[in-house]
């Protein structure tokens, strides 16, 4: 049976666009996250190295934000 990695990427949405830039990765915010690539460009990355995804998150309002449920991408360990 695989074992295996994974990686929990939450998109800040706070706009109400669909697919925004990824803020988290595996619970830390990333620097610079506003300048970051768009999601999309992220995905193709990340499926071209072996990651594939789990589940896409679902966004729901909590205080006048976007929280994002994380998007999880899986890959066999090495």
């Amino acid at each position: 049976m695989p074992k295996w990695d994974y990686l929990f990427i939450v998109v800040d949405d706070a706009h109400g666009n669909f697919g925004g830039r990824p803020r988290y990765v595996n619970g830390q915010e990333l620097p610079d996250w506003k300048q970051g690539p768009h999601i999309f460009a992220v995905m193709n990355h990340l499926l071209w190295k072996g990651w594939e995804p789990v589940s896409f998150g679902l966004g729901y309002p909590i205080k006048k934000e976007l929280a994002r449920l994380p998007m999880v991408f899986r890959r066999p360990k090495a």
